[in-house]
C-alpha cells in the first residue's frame, strides 16, 4: 500500500515528466516550422538564381552554363539567415558564380563575379543583363611547384597542398564598416574539374575562404598545358562587395576595393537586389 507521501511524490514526477514531454513536443513543432520556413527560402533562392541564363562563347557559339549549388550558409553577425553560392558549369570549369542571400529591407540579393576566360553573357526575362568587360580573375603561375600529376588523384592531392600557401583577409568596407578578419579556407575544395575537353586548363578545383561558414574570397587553382609543358596557375576571386587581400607564402599578391551596387553591366562584378516574396 503507498503512503500518502510516497503517492504525492509520484503524482509530482508524473506530473514533472508529462510537463517534460509537452514541452518537446511543442519544441519539436517549432524545429519543424523553422526548417519548413528555411526549405522555403532555400527554394526561393535556388530559383531565382535559375531565372538568370548565362552563357560563354566557345568557338563561336554560345555555351549554356549550368547553375550547381556548391555551398550553403548563413552569417548570424549580419543577419543573413540563409545563403547559396552558386558556380554556373561550362564544358566542366566554372565560368561564373554568384551568391545568393536574403539582404537589407528584406531583399534578395545576388552578387555575380566572372570567372570566365573567355566572354560571357547573362540574360534576364530576355533581356541582357550582364556582359562583363573583363574577368573577375586574372591567372599567374604558382612559384615553386612540381609539374602537375598524371593522375586526377594526384593532381587533387597535390592542389590540397598548393591550396595551403595560400591566405585571404576581409578589410572591410572603408569607412562604412572597417574591419579587418583573416578569413578560414574550407578543408576541400567546394568544386572539383577534372574531366575537361583537350585544351590549356586539364584540372582544377576551388577553394573558399570564409567568415563563419559565409564565402568572401574564392580561390581557384589549375593545372594548364602551355608551350608544350604543363605548370600550375592561380586567381583570387571576390565573394563580397568589401576590400579584399589575398597571399601567396605570406606575400600580398592581390588585393580589391570595396564596389558599390551598381548597374553597369561591363563590371566584371554584378549585384542585383530583388523584392523578396512573400510566402
Amino acid at each position: 500500500m503507498i503512503e500518502p507521501l510516497q503517492r504525492f511524490r509520484f503524482c509530482v514526477l508524473v506530473a514533472c515528466l508529462c510537463c517534460g514531454l509537452a514541452s518537446l513536443c511543442v519544441l519539436a513543432e517549432d524545429e519543424a516550422g523553422v526548417s519548413r520556413e528555411l526549405a522555403q527560402l532555400r527554394k526561393q533562392l535556388d530559383d531565382s538564381v535559375r531565372e538568370f541564363q548565362l552563357t560563354i562563347e566557345r568557338d563561336n557559339k554560345p555555351i549554356e552554363l549550368s547553375p550547381l549549388p556548391a555551398l550553403r550558409w548563413e552569417n548570424n553577425t549580419r543577419g543573413t539567415p540563409t545563403g547559396v553560392t552558386t558556380l554556373f558549369i561550362g564544358v566542366g570549369r566554372p565560368e561564373a558564380v554568384c551568391c545568393t542571400y536574403i539582404g537589407d529591407k528584406k531583399k534578395l540579393m545576388h552578387e555575380f563575379t566572372s570567372l570566365s576566360r573567355g566572354k560571357l553573357e547573362a540574360r534576364l526575362n530576355d533581356a541582357t543583363v550582364w556582359e562583363p568587360a573583363e574577368s573577375g580573375v586574372k591567372f599567374r603561375p604558382i612559384p615553386n611547384t612540381e609539374a602537375p600529376a598524371e593522375t586526377p588523384v594526384g593532381r587533387l592531392r597535390q592542389m590540397k597542398t598548393l591550396s595551403n600557401r595560400f591566405e585571404s583577409k576581409l578589410l572591410g568596407w572603408r569607412n562604412v564598416n572597417p574591419l579587418r578578419e583573416e578569413l578560414r579556407m574550407l578543408p576541400r575544395p567546394i568544386y572539383r574539374y577534372e574531366k575537361l575537353p583537350a585544351g590549356e586548363v586539364i584540372d582544377g578545383a576551388v577553394f573558399a575562404f570564409v567568415a563563419g561558414v559565409d564565402p568572401e574570397t574564392l580561390l581557384l587553382i589549375e593545372a594548364v598545358s602551355r608551350d608544350g609543358k604543363n605548370h600550375w596557375e592561380y586567381s583570387f576571386a571576390r565573394r563580397t562587395s568589401g576590400e579584399l587581400e589575398g597571399r601567396l607564402d605570406k606575400q600580398v599578391v592581390w588585393s580589391v576595393d570595396p564596389f558599390p551596387v551598381t548597374t553597369e553591366r561591363k563590371r566584371s562584378d554584378r549585384v542585383f537586389a530583388h523584392a523578396l516574396k512573400s510566402n
